[in-house]
């Protein structure tokens, strides 16, 4: 086993299997197919984004801190439609004028569902997803926010192109926010290629305010910067109006067995308003099991080519095969011998019994010339 392979193991196990699902993965459909999912990401910030676009740090030692994790799973319901479910649990830490605040909840479920529409390229896939936000914001609390309080539907257009080795995929939307919220538009950009054990990929995303927030230029306004200074840390990543921000991912994926897919990212904004600039880094893994999903797993998954002729396999029925000599040993010690040429041999054909109609003509001539003899004999004196 590698370094990097245990490096994974032991983080995704110290990370509890956490996802917040910041990755945007692409997409397989196959019928009977479980995929358990799980990340941890980490975001911190100490400045803002403000409405000019211009990085303003938060007052004296600020800081807003936020643990996204989440677990889930994806069902493959056919060839062409895929469900999927999943929760989140946010812990959040802020360092306020006053106080460190904290608060851990479970926040936020997540429904959804996509599918495959016909057999194109590049392949186009309509997704539909329904956030239930559990956490509320209330003008007199004293938490520090893990969410944004609002409930949201998104409906999303995604297009992968398979250009193995590197796969091109991303998605544009539109996302509904309730409370009086702006709607946003969210989008993404992935570029990933493997190598031979493990694939390299980054993602350029982020979501843009298109719609003007209800509390914009009234008193309201003032009142949600005042919460989010006291609770927050001044922080912008939650509360805030007309946000948008254009960020950046890079990440390594690498498989385990038959079945498993870990994966680390980090990255930062790139720009943004009225949003938090927040350095960001998450692990994950994901379990893959039901119908075809062992066989199609390094296929489908990390993406990694299989090499037919160097594969090496017990299964009966493999059609090619080819013996591992690679191992260190002078393979010329086991080729055949040069021997002389065995000699021909010439058999003669067995004797056979003669015919017996030619028996019988020599039986005949033989007693006709015994019968002359004796005729002879008698004529003598």
């Amino acid at each position: 086993m590698s370094f990097l392979k245990h490096t994974f193991i032991i983080l995704s196990i110290l990370l509890c299997f956490g996802q917040s699902f910041a990755i945007n993965q692409y997409k397989h459909f196959e019928s009977g197919v479980w995929g358990l999912q799980s990340q941890m990401t980490y975001q911190k910030s100490k400045s803002n984004f403000n409405t000019s676009g211009k990085i303003s740090d938060l007052p004296k030692s600020n800081y807003f801190q936020l643990i996204d994790i989440t677990t889930g799973a994806r069902y493959g319901m056919s060839e062409s439609i895929n469900a999927y479910g999943h929760f989140n649990i946010g812990n959040a830490e802020s360092n306020g004028t006053d106080a460190v605040r904290t608060n851990s909840t479970l926040n936020k479920v997540i429904l959804g569902g996509e599918a495959l529409v016909g057999d194109t390229f590049p392949q186009i896939i309509p997704e539909i997803a329904f956030v239930l936000d559990l956490e509320k914001v209330n003008e007199n609390q004293d938490n520090v926010m893990n969410s944004e309080g609002a409930n949201e539907l998104t409906g999303k257009l995604n297009l992968q192109f398979d250009l193995r080795p590197l796969f091109i995929f991303g998605y544009i939307g539109y996302s509904y926010r309730d409370k009086g919220r702006s709607h946003l538009l969210p989008w993404n950009f992935n570029a990933e290629t493997t190598f031979s054990d493990f694939t390299l990929g980054g993602e350029i995303f982020g979501f843009q305010s298109i719609t003007s927030d209800k509390d914009k230029g009234a008193t309201e306004e003032v009142a949600r910067d005042a919460l989010r200074s006291r609770v927050n840390g001044g922080s912008a990543k939650f509360y805030s109006i007309n946000p948008s921000v254009v960020d950046f991912n890079v990440y390594l994926k690498t498989g385990w067995g038959q079945s498993f897919v870990f994966w680390l990212a980090g990255g930062i904004p790139l720009m943004g308003n009225n949003y938090a600039n927040d350095l960001h880094a998450e692990a994950g893994l994901k379990w893959t099991f039901g119908a075809e999903s062992v066989k199609s797993f390094r296929r489908k998954e990390i993406s990694i080519p299989v090499n037919e002729e160097s594969r090496i396999s017990t299964d009966k029925k493999v059609e090619k095969f080819r013996e591992d000599t690679n191992d260190g040993v002078d393979q010329r010690m086991f080729k055949a011998t040069p021997t002389a040429p065995a000699r021909k041999v010439i058999t003669k054909p067995a004797h056979t019994a003669p015919d017996e109609s030619l028996r019988e003509k020599m039986d005949d001539a033989e007693f006709k010339i015994q019968l002359r003899s004796n005729k002879k004999k008698r004529k003598r004196p």
